[in-house]
């Protein structure tokens, strides 16, 4: 009896021809590779690298949903494909895009598929990265993990039958290999002899999980062994081994008509995905090491370069052809149009049923031509609900009985009905709790005149035709209860809206902006009481004197409701500790009060809705209205509220509508309305000196209509004040007459800033003196010890004073409250409206502290309520108007429990971006590792250290200058680290490249005056030193260095006994110091080295402030001038011209 041992003595060999240097491994055997196919392997391996890094930050932008990278692979990629032939066929996993692109896939197919166009193969179906091709013989990539290798098999086995002079090709990782798929796949392959080759990426990790826990056999290559299939182990990161193990299989595959397994070994140096983090599981050393020391593309470039094929020009040429053609593709992929909606439906059925045509044709109805999104987007469920409800109702399809029967019985739409005014009980309960009506009282005059003006003619006009109509259309209702409904329907301005539309005309920090929400809350508010009366009305016809019994007792409900219901509320308040939570006990009986407040207001003979949103005033400001604010309002505009516009386009039938002349009041009406609305408020515009388009602007945004006037034309129809026709056609006018406003405002009103001129627009300056302006960017109450620790560094002095402008960003969030932040003049001592405004007064106060404590500081606190998409132009007026010298913002991600780094909100990264492009000063970005710390920098007892590291250029000019003014602060030291290149990098050379942003549609080509350049960075060194030659403080080291493994290991020499580094971004410099640290950086707006420095893969754990300088530009016939500025310590000024010639990429 004989058992046959659990492991082998020995491992299986792996064949490789190169080593880690690029140099062939004396006595290898390899298939030669001539100049056209090693220049094209390593063309499209640097191709696949960038894709991979600028896809995956359009990712993280949110611009993808999804991207896996190929990072550390790209060998087994372009090597294996150089070495197939077209017709053999692709089944791939998640990393094989390379094989894609080598076949002749283009940046612009790759890029069309990520962001899901009409050009995409896939239809817009698959996950961005599921690439896939007919014409290149590419099988579409599954997400399911190895099901594409008995699918390999089995094509391999129809190839052998037809005799194809082709074999299959399948790609798998480790993973894979522990699946049934895998073992059946190599069981079926061996008995059936099939030409198929296994190439199995072992990059050591399973996502998350190692090799270690997956197998406990000698890899994959001894499992091929077991089942009989020829195998062989190959260094996955040597292109050159890759490309012979490739070739020598696939002839064997064919020729002798045998499966082959080729195991390739390497590491996936990137994430799995964007869904995952690897250095939760993985050491960053690890990852570091990998990335710089046994980098494939590096090693191929290596040898190609030995060879006489490739130089340092190619090299720059490609890198910057390539980014800026795959930006560009990125460009036109995301502007082109989304696939039809009838890919939505094909491809399944040659004929398809008729649920399917049903389903299409209510898809196309519901999706207009060309939607007017600020209405939907009150409620964002108004294009589904609203749209949906017209087109299925008896308008479009349900015309036809059995459709209606069928998909909408009684029973059906009765419990619809139900839930709708659920939902929209609790939706304006909501409005109730977020309105904060204390504000009027602050409202200016104009506003109050503009509300009224822009009310009074339409309604006159409503009040008008409503003689006409009413006779017309045999109405029951008194008329002046029909003049109420249809003058409130016709002169009733949508406040949410019309704070969606100023967003999207970038207006709602505006003049205008302020003035038309001041006005629109004012509408509102009396569209509210002017309701009321009209219920009354409508509910009490017979007596006057029931009208009048029905007023009083809505009175005394306000009445209870201020008096009872407002102050348990602030019990509730006061009895729930600061910081807790409040109980759900509490909660479900303000919930249940709702309900209770609208059977009341019914029974009243007022409306449920009055009621609720009463009830909803009378919840005080603060936690407890955010809590049930974030309870609420998900579940009810999520859910509930769409069903209340269904239900109003089921109720509207336009076939209704009779004859010509119907239509011809409808069109007149219509028309009249918004001219009454915009003369009204023209004459208000005239009197108060407004210039006469603004007027006209003005009364084109009080015409914006939503909610309120769905809430009147429904409840009018409820109390029979509109018949069926006329609910139609006062639906239409809601449609028509919001339609209209973007589109009109976007012709007539065109606003522009003027810019500021200042001269004090970067740290370097050639006077010091004089008081230093910052303006300091906040996202939360988290940044603020940091900026104060940060502005305590900087040195405030009687000679130069530092004036700070503290902004808390605050993105629009489309709820009430937080766009009248801006309106908004409370008394310190009042309450915060919600929590946004609760955290501004955090901030504020922790600065007023700070300047209270601090000497030779000003301190202006300011908002800025802005999309995240617009809100650098906030930061950058602000920044001209006030004459700042420096932005500070901080860096979108921040420091985990663990010392590592995560992204806080990707938001905020587009916004530092914006302002990097935009700003009209220096610009910072602080990356807070240990500033945040109690007063790190104003300690007496401590010192601390700052390094700035310096290559040289305008923005590392800036950094040392900003250092320099910190080291005038006693207790901080400061070591000055200069890297100058060695032998090997080529003297006096200086390359032209691309300085290329992911977001921007230029690209400026940037001809550097190396030796200009030179004499500004050695003068201020040279002043610097002469300066501060004998101050102990100080530390001046030159660094020689000749790559950028260099400069990693030097930059390490000096990691973890500094506080702070101060470095340069770089833009516009290019030097072969931070060669390979700039391809793998995944935040190019800070920088190769601020990027490095930021990297949780890498082992510092001090703070990081990255500089821009500012560079002045002046048009001429040449293409641009930039004017730059330099101090000298010796007051004098240098004013030094460098050349930018444009090139404007044509997307």
């Amino acid at each position: 009896m004989r058992f046959i041992t659990e492991s082998f003595l020995e491992r299986t060999p792996c064949y490789h021809v190169l080593d880690d240097n690029g140099q062939t491994i004396p006595g290898s055997n390899f298939a030669q590779v001539s100049e056209e196919v090693a220049v094209k392997m390593y063309h499209d391996m640097v191709t696949l690298q960038t894709m991979d890094t600028i896809l995956y930050e359009a990712q993280r932008q949110g611009r993808i949903s999804f991207y896996v990278t190929t990072n550390g692979e790209e060998a087994i990629n372009i090597a294996s494909a150089a070495a197939l032939a077209m017709d053999d066929i692709i089944f791939p996993q998640y990393r094989e895009p390379g094989v894609l692109l080598w076949r002749g896939f283009t940046l612009q197919e790759f890029a069309n598929q990520c962001f899901s166009n009409k050009y995409d193969n896939g239809k817009g179906r698959q996950m961005p990265a599921h690439y896939g091709s007919n014409k290149h013989n590419y099988v579409t990539v599954a997400s399911t993990v190895a099901t594409q290798i008995p699918h390999a098999v089995g094509a391999a086995y129809s190839l052998k039958m037809d005799k194809k002079d082709a074999c299959a090709v399948t790609y798998f990782g480790d993973g894979g290999s522990s699946t049934g798929d895998f073992h059946a796949a190599l069981n079926f392959a061996a008995v059936l002899e099939a030409p198929v080759i296994f190439i199995c990426r072992n990059n050591g990790w399973a996502i998350s999980t190692p090799t270690s826990d997956q197998f406990r056999s000698d890899g994959i290559v001894v499992k091929g062994q077991a089942y009989g299939v020829r195998s062989i182990r190959v260094d996955g990161n040597d292109a050159l081994a890759i490309y012979s193990a490739v070739q020598a299989a696939r002839q064997m595959a064919i020729t002798e008509e045998r499966p082959i397994l080729i195991e390739t070994l390497t590491y996936r140096v990137g994430h799995h995905s964007t869904s995952d983090d690897s250095t939760k599981y993985r050491p960053a050393n690890e990852i570091e090491r990998w990335r710089l020391a046994r980098d494939p593309v590096a090693r191929f470039r290596k040898w190609i370069e030995r060879n006489g094929w490739w130089n340092t020009n190619a090299e720059s040429e490609l890198r910057s052809s390539l980014r800026q053609q795959i930006l560009h593709a990125i460009q036109v992929a995301e502007n082109e149009e989304k696939p039809p909606i009838k890919d939505m439906f094909s491809d399944v059925y040659d004929v398809p049923p008729s649920n399917l045509k049903e389903q299409e044709q209510w898809l196309r109805e519901s999706i207009r031509k060309h939607p007017q999104e600020v209405i939907l987007s009150e409620c964002e469920e108004y294009k589904p609900g609203e749209g949906g409800g017209l087109v299925l109702g008896p308008s479009v399809l349900g015309q036809s009985s059995a459709f209606a029967e069928a998909v909408f019985p009684l029973r059906s739409v009765m419990v619809i009905e139900t839930m709708a005014n659920v939902g929209l009980l609790y939706f304006l309960f909501l409005v109730g709790v977020e309105m904060d009506i204390t504000i009027l009282k602050s409202v200016g005059k104009k506003a109050v005149s503009a509300a009224i003006a822009g009310m009074i003619l339409p309604f006159m006009i409503g009040a008008a035709f409503s003689f006409i109509l009413h006779r017309r259309y045999d109405n029951h209702m008194s008329q002046g209860t029909y003049i109420l409904f249809l003058g409130v329907a016709l002169s009733v301005t949508a406040f949410p809206v019309l704070a969606r539309i100023l967003a999207e005309l970038k207006l709602i920090n505006t003049e205008l902006g302020r003035l038309a929400l001041s006005a629109a809350l004012i509408n509102d508010v009396c569209a509210w009481i002017l309701l009321a009366f009209a219920i009354t009305l409508a509910e009490n016809r017979t007596t006057s004197l029931a009208s009048i019994w029905v007023l009083l007792s809505s009175a005394a409900f306000v009445a209870f409701c201020a008096y009872a219901v407002r102050p348990a509320a602030s019990w509730i308040v006061k009895k729930t500790p600061e910081g807790e939570s409040f109980s759900e006990f509490y909660i479900s009986i303000i919930l249940a009060g709702v309900m209770f407040s609208g059977v009341i207001t019914d029974a009243i003979g007022t409306h449920s809705v009055f009621g609720a949103f009463v009830f909803g005033l009378a919840i005080p400001n603060g936690p407890l209205g955010v809590t049930l604010v974030e309870k609420l309002e998900d579940f009810v505009s999520g859910l509930l509220l769409p069903l209340f516009f269904a239900i109003s386009g089921l109720k509207t039938n336009i076939g209704l509508v009779r004859g010509y002349c119907t239509w011809t009041i409808l069109v007149i009406i219509i028309f009249l309305a918004c001219i009454g609305k915009i003369a009204g408020t023209v004459i208000v515009a005239f009197f108060c000196q407004m210039p006469i388009r603004e007027g006209v602007t003005f009364g084109l945004l009080m015409n914006a209509k939503g909610l309120v006037e769905m809430i009147v034309l429904n409840v009018g129809k409820d109390q029979k004040v509109f018949d069926d026709e006329s609910f139609a056609i006062m639906v239409i006018i809601t449609i028509l007459m919001t339609a209209i406003i973007v589109p009109s405002i976007t012709i007539i009103y065109k606003p522009s800033r003027g810019s500021t001129y200042y001269k004090r627009r970067t740290v370097q300056m050639p006077k010091p003196d004089g008081e230093f302006r910052i303006l300091v960017c906040i996202h939360s109450p988290r940044n603020v010890p940091t900026m104060i620790n940060f502005l305590e560094a900087s040195n405030p002095t009687k000679k130069s004073p530092i004036c700070v402008y503290v902004v808390h960003l605050v993105e629009l969030s489309g709820r009430t409250s937080a766009m009248l932040i801006v309106h908004n003049s409370r008394k310190p001592d009042y309450p915060a409206i919600n929590r946004t405004e609760a955290q501004s007064d955090h901030i504020i106060n922790a600065f007023e502290i700070y300047e209270q404590h601090a000497s030779f500081v000003s301190v202006q606190p300011l908002t800025a309520i802005s999309p995240y998409s617009t809100m650098h132009e906030d930061i950058c007026y602000l920044a001209e108007d006030k004459r700042v010298s420096l932005i500070i913002v901080p860096f979108h991600k921040q420091q985990t429990v663990d010392g590592g780094m995560e992204a806080a909100n990707m938001g905020f990264r587009g916004i530092n971006q914006n302002v990097l492009e935009n700003a009209p000063c220096s610009v910072g970005i602080l990356v807070d590792r240990n500033l945040s710390g109690s007063n790190r920098f104003s300690s007496n007892q401590v010192s601390h250290h700052v390094a700035i590291l310096f290559f040289g250029g305008p923005d590392d000019r800036e950094a040392l200058c900003y250092g320099w003014r910190m080291l005038e602060r006693p207790r901080i030291s400061l070591t000055v680290m200069r890297f100058v290149p060695g032998k090997l990098v080529a003297s006096g050379h200086t390359k032209k490249h691309s300085s290329i942003d992911m977001d921007e549609p230029r690209v400026l080509t940037v001809e550097t005056d190396k030796d200009m350049q030179k004499q500004l960075d050695d003068k201020l060194i040279r002043d610097f030193r002469t300066s501060n030659g004998n101050d102990d403080s100080v530390s001046y080291v030159e660094k020689v260095v000749n790559n950028g493994e260099d400069t990693v290991a030097a930059i390490r020499t000096i990691v973890g006994i500094h506080d702070l580094f101060i470095v340069g971004r770089g833009q516009g410099m290019m030097s072969p110091l931070t060669a390979g640290i700039t391809d793998w950086s995944e935040c190019p707006e800070i920088g190769a080295i601020g990027d490095l420095l930021a990297s949780s893969d890498f082992a510092a754990t001090a703070s990081v402030l990255v500089v821009q300088q500012y560079v002045e530009v002046e048009s001429n016939r040449e293409g641009m001038e930039i004017t730059e500025n330099t101090m000298q310590t010796n007051e004098e000024f240098i004013r030094v011209k460098t050349t930018f010639s444009t090139n404007i990429k044509g997307t």
